[in-house]
């Protein structure tokens, strides 16, 4: 069960005439850092592919501009809201389409979970897989390969995702990495916490209300328990073109996992809108690569270091850590030192404490089989946190979901960039101005959780 099924069913949409408002809006709330060029993607494919979904048998019912304004003033875009019924409960979405892509012969492998992507001089070529339920490895090969893992919610102590079945674990972010693709934004995650009013307040009380989330109300796992403080949706992730191209050849990608299109901050009910337009354009494209490419098969030297990694994981240690331990280590750094509030103090302690989780790691032990999984999960939720921080520390500023306690006001003058990571055996980290079509003047950059719960405006 992942997010998507689990979704309240509310999607973005966009009669023509309203393109331009919609567009707007994405950028506003996103702090003037997507790629425009996406938004643009995203503005003129909502207004046919949302309504299509109804040929593929997904029940929609429509909301109108004015219900939705009375529902959310910062959101006055027409809605589309799945339906549920008693059969398909939460699964409205996500079980036509499975259903269709059933019948047209796609073959879905279910309890299976990506470890690596092949690679063969910066082109995907494949993947490996193990059986969550099982004991098989599993070599795929693909003239193209689509992620669409989602977000990375998990990384922290406290979510509003599932948290069963292998969902939010960050999967994608660390697969793309590891494989040498390009990642943006890691700094911008939205936190489900009390709603504020929007409006302008001082520098002053901005950084006094944050500091009341963010008040240490015990020790550990409690220090942030405000309201219920959790980790929502990332707007962050892999750097995609408008036709859902990673930075690797055959390699594309959709959704959550991906960053670009929302910038600092989402606007409410986009997330689903998101999936369905540029999921729509990765399949497009990748079959498009598909057809006109010839298979290249991967070096078996990957493969047989992918088994080794599960056997070094598999071997009985004098002194071990299970994945449950060391996986509430990271969830408790980062949702104590990168969370909602963040400081430059704050965020070099958790670059501390994941250098020790790093050390802790070498002792890290699967006990059988199906517990492999849950130790390749630990290793891709360590990534996305390292990736989280180094980027929070990159930008010293606050804008949309980043908090910066120390640099509380957006500064336009230096930070209408993204931060882009990439793995080149080392962690890499570099800086290049947005992209602009046409909105090219940021008007007040606001600062908060965003989707349904408000913004700050700092004077």
């Amino acid at each position: 069960m992942n997010s998507t099924a689990l979704a309240a069913g509310v999607i973005t949409y966009s009669a023509k005439e309203l393109n331009e408002e919609l567009f707007r809006l994405v950028v506003t709330e996103g702090g003037f850092l997507n790629n425009q060029r996406l938004v643009d993607v995203f503005v003129n494919n909502v207004e046919w592919r949302i309504p299509e979904l109804r040929s593929y048998g997904v029940k929609l019912q429509f909301m109108e501009r004015d219900k939705v304004a009375s529902y959310n003033p910062r959101n006055p875009v027409p809605l589309f809201l799945v339906s549920r019924t008693e059969e398909t409960h939460n699964l409205g979405l996500t079980q036509p389409l499975r259903a269709i892509a059933e019948d047209l012969g796609v073959k879905i492998l279910d309890d299976v979970m990506i470890t690596k992507l092949l690679t063969t001089r910066k082109t995907v070529v494949g993947a490996i897989a193990i059986e969550v339920k099982g004991d098989k490895i599993l070599v795929l090969l693909a003239k193209s390969t689509i992620l669409a893992t989602g977000g990375g919610e998990q990384v922290y102590l406290r979510l509003r995702n599932p948290t069963f079945n292998k969902g939010t674990t960050g999967d994608g972010y660390a697969l793309a990495y590891n494989a040498g693709a390009e990642l943006m934004d890691m700094e911008f995650v939205t936190f489900n916490m009390r709603a504020h009013k929007q409006g302008k307040i001082s520098t002053e009380r901005y950084i006094e209300l944050v500091r009341e989330a963010t008040t240490e109300l015990g020790r550990d796992d409690n220090r942030w328990n405000f309201d219920g403080i959790s980790a929502h949706y990332f707007c962050a992730g892999i750097r995609i073109d408008e036709e859902c191209k990673t930075s690797l050849d055959n390699l594309y990608a959709a959704g959550e996992v991906t960053g670009g299109v929302f910038g600092a901050g989402r606007l409410g009910g986009a997330a689903l809108a998101d999936i369905i337009v540029f999921g729509a354009i990765a399949g497009e494209s990748a079959a498009k690569n598909s057809k006109n490419s010839e298979q290249i098969y991967h070096e078996k030297a990957q493969v047989d270091e992918e088994k080794r990694r599960f056997q070094t994981l598999l071997e009985k240690k004098s002194n071990i850590v299970t994945p449950n331990e060391i996986k509430k280590d990271i969830k408790s750094i980062t949702y104590n030192y990168a969370g909602i509030g963040r400081t430059e103090e704050l965020l070099n302690q958790a670059v501390k404490q994941l250098k020790i989780i790093k050390e802790k790691m070498v002792m890290l032990q699967a006990q059988n089989n199906a517990e492999l999984s849950d130790a390749m999960e630990v290793l891709n939720i360590f990534d996305v946190a390292r990736m989280v921080v180094a980027s929070a520390l990159k930008r010293t500023e606050s804008r949309g979901a980043h908090w910066r306690l120390d640099y509380p006001s957006p500064d336009n003058k230096k930070w209408l960039k993204n931060i882009f990571i990439i793995n080149e055996k080392k962690m890499k980290i570099t800086t290049r101005p947005v992209v602009k079509t046409r909105f090219d003047s940021p008007t007040e950059v606001r600062i908060g959780v965003g989707c349904w719960s408000g913004y700050f405006k700092i004077t």
